[in-house]
């Protein structure tokens, strides 16, 4: 099931996702998939090289996570020179240090990533306390993979990770529906592991 949480980060476009007519997509991948063209480029290739078996396990319709996802087209968190369809995955490599090739290559670091933005369970943001909120554990093991989670004012969900950077959920893009129990949250920041303690 951990492995499921490969794909986490592949959701970057969410306000691009939602499926026509208001529609539930029927897993994540359908999601993820039905909007390949529409920025994933070198989202799907860092999924790919993680496991083979991801997209087939997230076809399950019966996928019980919560996952927060990077909007890619957020522009207050995207350098300039980031401005592709691909500019999710870029901010993330620039915080990492590392190029495209030295992430697909380590996949402990993209493991590690990946894992960070899913919980085992599906929350909603009505469900997540206001401050000073709760520590979660995210599907990456150990302290590094903790999370902080809190609602601040006007109910925006607010995440602080173990590296010391700060995410918030976006409004209007929070308990998005995948299959029958999934739930994705779209985020201003991409979520990095680190090694500071909560």
């Amino acid at each position: 099931m951990a492995r499921v949480a490969l794909l986490a980060v592949s959701l970057a476009l969410l306000a691009a996702c939602a499926p026509a007519h208001g529609e539930t997509p029927k897993s994540v991948a359908e999601l993820v998939i039905a909007n390949e063209n529409k920025g994933f480029g070198i989202l799907l290739e860092a999924v790919l090289a993680a496991d083979k078996s991801i997209l087939a396990a997230l076809s399950d319709p019966n996928l019980k996570a919560t996952v927060f996802a990077h909007r890619c087209a957020y522009r207050a968190a995207v350098p300039a020179a980031a401005e592709g369809p691909d500019k999710a995955f870029a901010v993330l490599l620039k915080a990492l240090g590392v190029s495209k090739a030295e992430l697909l290559a380590n996949k402990e670091l993209l493991d590690s990533v990946l894992l960070y933005h899913v919980i085992g369970k599906p929350i909603k943001s009505s469900q997540i306390p206001f401050f000073p909120g709760v520590k979660v554990q995210t599907l990456l093991a150990g302290k590094a993979g903790k999370l902080s989670v809190r609602r601040g004012k006007a109910g925006i969900v607010r995440l602080l990770t173990t590296s010391g950077s700060q995410s918030a959920v976006i409004p209007g893009l929070a308990n998005i529906r995948a299959g029958k129990s999934a739930i994705v949250h779209g985020i201003n920041r991409v979520l990095v592991p680190g090694d500071k303690p909560l």
